[in-house]
C-alpha cells in the first residue's frame, strides 16, 4: 500500500477514536505498516506504548533518556545504532536500525521505528588485512593473493532507511503535531466550558442552601412551640411526630452547612501557614467527648511527635473534626472505643494515619467512601450526611495531597493522609 494512503489513514483512525494511542497502534493500519521496521515505540505524556519487536522495557527508558539528551532536531536515523548509542548492542537483533522524531521539544515526546539486524556476508577479492611472516631478516608482509576469495560476516546493521520512509515520518510527525494542538484547543474548550458549569452548580447550591434556611428555622421554631405549649393536650404519638420534625430539621440544617462548605471550598485558596496539629486535635477531642454520653470509653492514642505542617489551620481544623467525628460515631458499638493517630515520613512526603476500631465496612467500597452523600454503612442508627468525607478529600486536594481508607467489616477503618513533603516542615 502506498505510504501517503497509509499516513492518511492513521491520521483519520488519531481523529476518529481521538486517542493517539489508539490512532497509530490500535487500529486497522499501524504506524509500523508506514515503512519497513518490525517495530515501534511512542514515547508520550512519561508513558511507553510500543508495537511489533522492540526492546525491553528497560532498555527502553534508558532510550528514552538518550533522545532527551541527544543533539538533533527534527529526526534521528541509522542504521547501525550501536555506533551511535553503545548500549544498543543488547538489542541488536531487534533495533540495530532507528528512525526518530521528535514530537515536542517542550514535553519530550517521540515516535521510534525499529528495524532489524540484518547479517551480511560481504565477499573480497582478496583478504582486506595484510599478513605478516617472521624472518631472520624481522617482520616480512606477506604477498597479498588477489585471486583468493575472503568473506567476512557484517552484524550488527539494518537495512538503510529509504528517503521515502524519512519523508513520511515527518509528514506524519507533522499531522501528529496539529492533532495535538486541535485536541488541546478541545480540552480547553471542554474546560472552559466546565469551570462554568461548576461555578454555576456552586452558584445554584449556595443559593438553594441559603435560601432553605429560612423555612426550616420555621418548621423548627414552631415544633418546639407545639412541643412546649401543647404537649399536656398531645398523646405520646404526637409527641413522637413533634420530636421526628425536630430532629429531621436539624438534620436538614446539617445537610446544608455541609454543602455550603463543600460549595465554599471550590473558591477557597488555601492561606499556608505552619500548623500545629496536637492542639487542634485535642481541641475537637474534648468538644465530642462533651457531647457523647458520659459512660462512653473511649481511648484515644495520640502517637506524637506528630510533625507540624504548612497548611491552611481552618481546613486543617476542619479535616480532623470530620475525621475524628466519623471515628466517635463508628465506635459506638464497641465496649471500649479504641482510635489512634500517628504520622511518618519519608523525604518526599508526610502521611498521616487515623485508624478506628468500628464497625467497618467492605473494602471494596473504599473508592465510594469520598463520593458527596455516599455512607459507609446502611446503619439508620449512625447519623450523617454523606458529605463529610468529600469536604475531607477537597481539603486533602487543596493541599496537592491524596487521602486513602482501608477498612475490614466489623474490624474498622484507617484512613492515610499523604501531604508532599514540599509543603510540610517539622
Amino acid at each position: 500500500m502506498n505510504a501517503n494512503l497509509i499516513k492518511a489513514q492513521l491520521v483519520e483512525e488519531m481523529i476518529s477514536s481521538w486517542d493517539l494511542v489508539k490512532g497509530l497502534m490500535k487500529g486497522k493500519v499501524k504506524v509500523i505498516d508506514l515503512n519497513e521496521s518490525t517495530g515501534a515505540v511512542l514515547f508520550l505524556d512519561q508513558k511507553i506504548h510500543s508495537i511489533g519487536k522492540v526492546p525491553q522495557q528497560t532498555e527502553l527508558e534508558k532510550l528514552w533518556d538518550w533522545l532527551n539528551e541527544a543533539d538533533f532536531d527534527s529526526y534521528f536515523e541509522t542504521n547501525e545504532f550501536s555506533k551511535s548509542y553503545e548500549p544498543a548492542k543488547a538489542f541488536e537483533q531487534v533495533g540495530s536500525g532507528i528512525l526518530a522524531i521528535r514530537i515536542s521539544n517542550i514535553t519530550k515526546d517521540y515516535l521510534v521505528w525499529f528495524k532489524s539486524e540484518q547479517k551480511q556476508t560481504v565477499s573480497w577479492g582478496g583478504k582486506n588485512k595484510k599478513i605478516y611472516t617472521q624472518t631472520e631478516e624481522g617482520l616480512r608482509v606477506s604477498p597479498r593473493k588477489s585471486f583468493a576469495k575472503w568473506e567476512e560476516q557484517v552484524i550488527g546493521r539494518a537495512l538503510p532507511w529509504k528517503d521515502y520512509e524519512i519523508q513520511t515520518a515527518l509528514a506524519l510527525r507533522n499531522d501528529i503535531k496539529d492533532f495535538i494542538v486541535q485536541k488541546y484547543e478541545e480540552v480547553k474548550k471542554l474546560n472552559d466550558e466546565l469551570v462554568q458549569a461548576y461555578q454555576e452548580l456552586e452558584g445554584f447550591s449556595y443559593t438553594v442552601s441559603h435560601d432553605s434556611r429560612a423555612p426550616l428555622r420555621s418548621i423548627d421554631g414552631f415544633a418546639e412551640i407545639l412541643s412546649e405549649d401543647c404537649e399536656e393536650i398531645l398523646d405520646e404519638y404526637g409527641i413522637s411526630l413533634l420530636k421526628v420534625i425536630k430532629d429531621n430539621a436539624k438534620k436538614m440544617n446539617r445537610l446544608i452547612d455541609d454543602i455550603l462548605m463543600l460549595s465554599k471550598l471550590g473558591n477557597t485558596k488555601p492561606i499556608f501557614n505552619k500548623v500545629e496539629l496536637v492542639p487542634i486535635i485535642r481541641e475537637i477531642e474534648t468538644t465530642l467527648r462533651n457531647i457523647e454520653p458520659a459512660d462512653r470509653n473511649i481511648v484515644l492514642e495520640l502517637k506524637e511527635p506528630l510533625p507540624s505542617i504548612m497548611a491552611d489551620q481552618t481546613l486543617m481544623y476542619q479535616l480532623w473534626q470530620n475525621l475524628l467525628s466519623n471515628a466517635f460515631k463508628y465506635t459506638r458499638p464497641q465496649a471500649i472505643a479504641k482510635i489512634e493517630i500517628m504520622a511518618k515520613e519519608s523525604d518526599t512526603e508526610v502521611e498521616y494515619t487515623i485508624s478506628d476500631n468500628g464497625t467497618g465496612f467492605d473494602d471494596k467500597y473504599a473508592q465510594k467512601a469520598f463520593e458527596i452523600f455516599s455512607r459507609l454503612t446502611t446503619d439508620s442508627t449512625f447519623e450523617g450526611t454523606g458529605v463529610g468525607l468529600s469536604i475531607v478529600q477537597k481539603i486533602v486536594q487543596h493541599h496537592q495531597g491524596k487521602i486513602e481508607v482501608e477498612s475490614e467489616k466489623g474490624k474498622g477503618a484507617t484512613f492515610r493522609i499523604i501531604l508532599p513533603k514540599g509543603m510540610s516542615s517539622l
